[in-house]
């Protein structure tokens, strides 16, 4: 509570009058692109729940509970330090490729795991996939505010996020019943990563027709 009072509130623009977030019809068309994107790389990720992972692990491997709980705990701490790694990364290469050129890698991975006859390599795999999974959060959530005027930056981070949440709504029971109905249990890994991987090339050849505002290059 006292770093919040602290915070001067000349880091906010000016108060508005309550009611629905208007967008300029620049920053509207912008937005529209974005939050289209970014719904479609939330429906892909969703299809790979943590829990359908777990699922189709024991399915294929029946690996023991211990080891199961230590791939689980490793990966979150490489999603962990992906996010902390995309801040230098992003000041070297630029948002948009920081964006695409670690999360494309990660989906061609996700889909390699399909193919894995192991436990041992399949783990390796997601936990490698997991130090670049998380790399486009920071650097989509900057750029999004980057592309937009600053009184558009408040509606743009609020509509760009429903349409991530929206769609990620079904898609965890999507990709249950694409393991559990079709020939092949692994589906679920393929058919993610290739929705992921189509989403990192249409967002790079978006992205690079309108760089960042606030750097004035291409991203």
């Amino acid at each position: 509570m006292p770093l919040y009072r602290s915070l001067s509130r000349e880091v906010d623009r000016a108060a508005v009058r309550p009611g629905r977030a208007a967008l300029s019809p620049e920053g509207r068309s912008t937005v529209r692109a974005l939050a289209s994107l970014f719904a479609v790389d939330a429906f892909g990720g969703g299809l790979i729940a943590n829990s359908l992972v777990v699922y189709l692990f024991v399915l294929r491997f029946d690996p023991a509970l211990s080891e199961l709980s230590i791939l689980l705990a490793v990966s979150s701490l490489g999603a962990g330090l992906s996010l902390l790694l995309a801040v230098p990364l992003a000041r070297r290469f630029g948002l948009v490729r920081t964006m695409v050129y670690s999360h494309l890698p990660s989906n061609l991975i996700l889909m390699a795991i399909a193919f894995v006859p192991t436990f041992f390599g399949a783990a390796a795999l997601w936990v490698g996939r997991s130090l670049l999974s998380q790399m486009d959060v920071p650097t989509r959530q900057s750029y999004t505010q980057s592309v937009v005027a600053p009184s558009d930056r408040a509606a743009a981070a609020g509509y760009t996020t429903a349409a991530r949440s929206t769609q990620a709504l079904g898609s965890p029971v999507t990709g249950g019943l694409v393991a559990a109905g079709g020939p092949w249990i692994a589906a679920p890994f393929v058919v993610a990563g290739a929705i992921k991987a189509v989403y990192d090339l249409a967002l790079f050849a978006q992205c690079r027709r309108r760089p960042p505002l606030e750097l004035g290059e291409p991203p």
